[in-house]
């Protein structure tokens, strides 16, 4: 009967811990969508408003990294205009976002096979490993 007790209290912490755990998420996913929404609300600053969703979505966990690219329709192009890192240090903690300015600047025909230009023209997010 103890070792039912035991299990049964063991299964339960289990759960709580994952209750836990996708509170937290959700709690992060909230203060991001807030913290952009104040940004989209507050500010009509283009440069600003890409910023701070960049940031918010690797913040919140969601990505490493993410690259934003605008599309010039006149033109058929489209150019990378910024792009966010996060990398983990040697004991595997998470370190302040970086950007990544290697890409910044870089343009891509639209019809171009690149994923980027593929993603402009899809409207589809991609996933890049690596």
């Amino acid at each position: 009967m103890l070792a039912r007790q035991v299990t049964e209290g063991h299964r339960r912490a289990q759960e709580l811990d994952q209750a836990n755990e996708a509170l937290a998420e959700k709690d992060r996913l909230l203060k991001a969508f807030q913290e952009t929404g104040k940004t989209l609300l507050g500010s009509l600053d283009l440069e600003n408003i890409l910023d701070t969703l960049a940031l918010q979505v690797i913040q919140t966990g969601i990505f490493r990294g993410i690259m934003v690219a605008l599309v010039d329709g006149e033109s058929r192009t489209v150019q990378v205009s910024r792009s966010f890192m996060r990398k983990r240090d040697e004991k595997g903690e998470w370190q302040p976002v970086e950007p990544s300015t290697n890409v910044v600047g870089v343009e891509y025909d639209l019809d171009d096979e690149n994923v980027t230009a593929q993603v402009a023209r899809t409207g589809q997010m991609a996933v890049i490993g690596g």
